[in-house]
């Protein structure tokens, strides 16, 4: 029994196509944004100086792309401020529907593309490489903003905040039509000092269309992040280390859960798999400080993944998973009780 609780977590290769495609080493990454390109517009002559880079990346949000654009036009701020969108080459009307926009708001949209799809590292890296702002907000192509005053609300906090690196708020989580109510996010406890620990041990609780973050906190993410399958967990992890962290409690954006989101439209189990790769890499290059907290991190993602394969039927990696995260907990004990004894019901109960 006790070889059970000295049981060390191992490097495991959870590749799926999806983490293959957001794992491509750093030399293909650059080759992709070098690819790329600006349309025309007149933004840097009618926006010299903006204090917020709005971002957005779409790829074949076609049912939705036009309800996160509207979101974003209709804000009503003291300061000027620059959209950039990366239209990573959809097939489905999404891109046509980006260039009337472009067309239609020549004095504000800034629409960055390529000729081929280049995938969510590149798409992402090209458009913050030519944001200007003060600030980056931001709201995926499926996503959208709600309350015409939220820039200006975010940007009011964080200014009368100058050490304060983030600032996010409540956001709606509903189905792919907006018919359902899902739930709200963040999930979980909020508060004003969450730092790089609390991401790290309990996973990343910020919707994206929630955040603003001071681009000077983080001009550009370090090569390693290249290989973390999770981009935003990562970054709001780096932005941790850097400044205090802020939350509104107030709803000013919708999050969509749909079959056909980078995340959502995934198999669960791969998912997790792809938070596993996550909090092998922060442990590989955060450094000794972190160490617990990753620990943390990975016993969470194993008991979630027990409880996947548990309601898969696969009962021999439930348990694994299982024994796994029990071992990650006895080296930092960050794991409710609770949350372990329900893992451990559900692995070892046989099914119906």
């Amino acid at each position: 029994m006790a070889s059970f609780f000295l049981m060390a977590p191992t490097m495991v290769d959870h590749t799926t196509h999806w983490e293959t495609i957001a794992r491509l080493d750093s030399a293909e990454i650059e080759k992709r944004v070098a690819d790329s390109y600006e349309l025309p517009n007149n933004v840097l002559d009618a926006v010299p100086e903006p204090v917020v880079t709005v971002r957005t990346s779409t790829y074949q949000h076609g049912a939705f792309i036009r309800e996160c654009i509207e979101g974003v036009l209709m804000q009503e701020a003291a300061f000027p401020f620059e959209y950039i969108i990366g239209e990573d080459f959809s097939t489905d009307g999404t891109r046509e529907m980006v260039l009337a926009y472009a067309e239609a708001y020549p004095d504000v949209i800034r629409v960055v593309t390529a000729d081929y799809n280049v995938g969510s590292k590149a798409n992402t890296r090209r458009c913050r490489r030519r944001a200007r702002g003060k600030y980056m907000a931001q709201c995926e192509g499926d996503d959208y903003w709600t309350d015409p005053r939220k820039l200006q609300k975010q940007v009011d906090f964080l200014e009368a905040r100058p050490d304060w690196v983030l600032c996010h708020h409540a956001a709606l989580n509903v189905n792919e039509d907006a018919t359902q109510v899902l739930g709200f996010l963040p999930v979980g406890p909020h508060k004003d000092d969450v730092d790089a620990h609390d991401i790290l041990g309990f996973g990343n609780r910020f919707a994206t269309a929630s955040i603003m973050f001071r681009t000077s906190a983080l001009p550009r993410l370090p090569k390693w992040t290249d290989r973390v399958p999770v981009d935003d967990w990562c970054k709001y992890v780096l932005l941790a280390q850097k400044g205090n962290i802020g939350y509104l409690d107030e709803v000013m954006a919708v999050h969509r859960t749909h079959a056909g989101g980078v995340w959502s439209g995934r198999r669960l189990v791969d998912n997790l798999h792809s938070l596993v790769t996550a909090c092998e890499m922060f442990g590989a290059n955060l450094g000794p400080a972190y160490e617990g907290s990753v620990q943390a991190g990975l016993s969470r993602v194993y008991l979630r993944l027990s409880l996947a394969y548990a309601e898969e039927g696969d009962m021999v990696n439930a348990r694994k998973y299982l024994k796994m995260s029990v071992a990650e907990r006895f080296a930092r004990p960050y794991i409710g009780v609770p949350f372990l004894a329900h893992a451990v019901a559900r692995a070892y109960t046989p099914r119906l």
